[in-house]
C-alpha cells in the first residue's frame, strides 16, 4: 500500500459554500469551524485533485458554491485506501494473529509492539471495504464508529497526514485521485474561485474571487523548509534508529530555523511553519527510539542535540514533551513498553538544565 509521492499533486480542490470560504481563508482549515465537515471517510478535509469534482461538492451550496485551490503543507504523506492490500493484511496475521482484523485491534497489540502508517492504513482499508461495515463512520451508534474512529486517530498521530484513493471506476481520469487529510491545518488555501454551470447542468470552475479584504495566503515553502521535510520522511522510513539520519534531520530542521528567525515567514497569523515541523520532528524521533528504554532514548537525544544551539534545544525538547503528553492521553499509562509519565519527568528536568540562570547578586 504505497504512500503518494510528494510532489505528484502540487494543487487540490475543495468544494464549500462562500461563507465557510471566507472563513476558511481567514483562519485556515480548523476542527471547530462548525459542522462543515465531511464524514465518508472519517471527519476531515476533502480535497481532490480534479477541480471538477470539487465544483459538484461546491454545486450542493447552489449559487452560494466555492472551489478552494489549495496545497499541502510539505511532508504530508498519503496513503492509498482504494482497496485493501491482501499481502500486507496476510503479514500483519502473521505477526499478531487473525485477530488484528477484527474490530479492536490496538487491543491485540503486546505491550512492546507498534503498528507503522502504512499497516494502520491497511487497516482502514479493510475495515472500510468490510462487507458488513456500511461507512460506520458517521455517528457513535454506527458499529463501525469506535474501530474507524481510533485508527484514523493513530494514522494521524503517526505522521501520516491522510489517505487517498483513485477514481478506478472513471476511465476517462483512471489515476486521478480524492483525499482525505485528518489534519486541518496540513491544508492550506491558495486562492477562491466560484462556479458556473454550464449547458446539460454541467458544472465548473468559474473565475477567481477578488480576496483583497481577506489576509494574504501563506508563501511557498523555502528551500531549506522543503530539504527540513524531506530529511524527515527519509528518518520516517527508518525502521530502527539511525544515528546519522537522525543528526541530519536535526541540522536540517536548525538550518530552517535558522533561517525563520532571521527572516520569519510572512502569511495569516494561523500559518506556523516552525510549530509544525518541530511537532512533527518530536513525534519521529520517539517513534524511531521506540525500542529504546527511557534512559536511553534520552541519552541518544541529548547526544544529538547537544551540538546545537540551547535556544534550538530547548524548543526540540519542549515539543518532545508535547508528544509525550499527546501519547499519555492518547493510550494507556505504559502504552508501547514506555512509562509516559516518567518520560516526561525526564523531559522536564532536562528543560530545567537549558533555563537561563539567574546570576548571584
Amino acid at each position: 500500500m504505497a504512500a503518494l509521492p510528494i510532489g505528484t499533486q502540487s494543487l487540490w480542490y475543495h468544494g464549500t459554500s462562500r461563507s465557510a470560504a471566507a472563513a476558511i481563508w481567514r483562519g485556515g482549515f480548523r476542527r471547530d469551524a462548525g459542522g462543515g465537515w465531511g464524514h465518508w471517510y472519517g471527519v476531515g478535509v476533502y480535497v481532490s485533485d480534479r477541480c471538477a469534482d470539487a465544483a459538484e461538492w461546491a454545486y450542493n451550496h447552489g449559487s452560494d458554491g466555492v472551489v478552494i485551490v489549495c496545497r499541502l503543507a510539505p511532508g504530508v504523506r498519503l496513503d492509498a485506501f482504494s482497496q485493501p492490500d491482501p499481502a500486507h493484511l496476510a503479514a500483519l496475521c502473521r505477526r499478531y494473529g487473525p485477530a488484528i482484523l477484527g474490530k479492536h485491534p490496538w487491543k491485540i497489540l503486546p505491550a512492546n509492539k507498534h503498528l507503522s502508517r502504512r499497516d494502520w492504513a491497511a487497516l482502514y482499508a479493510y475495515h472500510v471495504h468490510h462487507p458488513d461495515n456500511h461507512i460506520g463512520t458517521n455517528t457513535p451508534r454506527e458499529p463501525w464508529f469506535t474501530t474507524m474512529n481510533r485508527i484514523r486517530s493513530a494514522i494521524a498521530r503517526c505522521t501520516g497526514g491522510g489517505l487517498y484513493r483513485t477514481h478506478g471506476d472513471d476511465p476517462h481520469h483512471p489515476t486521478s485521485c480524492e483525499a482525505v487529510i485528518f489534519d486541518p491545518a496540513q491544508v492550506i488555501p491558495v486562492r477562491m474561485h466560484r462556479i458556473i454551470t454550464g449547458p446539460n447542468h454541467g458544472v465548473s470552475m468559474g473565475p477567481a474571487l477578488n480576496t483583497t479584504d481577506m489576509v494574504e495566503s501563506p508563501p511557498p515553502g523555502t528551500a531549506r523548509e522543503r530539504q527540513a521535510w524531506d530529511a524527515l520522511l527519509v528518518l520516517q522510513d527508518h525502521r530502527a534508529w539511525n544515528h546519522r539520519e537522525v543528526g541530519l534531520a536535526i541540522a536540517a530542521v536548525a538550518a530552517y530555523g535558522d533561517e525563520l528567525s532571521a527572516a520569519p515567514a510572512n502569511g495569516p497569523s494561523w500559518y506556523n511553519p516552525w510549530d509544525s515541523i518541530l511537532s512533527e520532528l518530536a513525534a519521529t524521533l520517539i517513534h524511531c527510539g521506540r525500542r529504546f528504554t527511557s534512559q536511553r532514548l534520552l541519552s541518544r537525544l541529548h547526544a544529538v542535540l547537544s551540538p546545537h544551539p540551547v535556544a534550538f534545544q530547548r524548543r526540540v525538547w519542549q515539543a518532545l514533551y508535547a508528544s509525550a503528553q499527546e501519547h499519555s492521553e492518547g493510550s494507556t499509562a505504559k502504552a508501547g513498553g514506555r512509562n509516559w509519565s516518567e518520560f516526561r519527568s525526564h523531559i522536564h528536568h532536562r528543560l530545567r538544565s537549558l533555563s537561563p540562570k539567574e546570576s548571584a547578586p
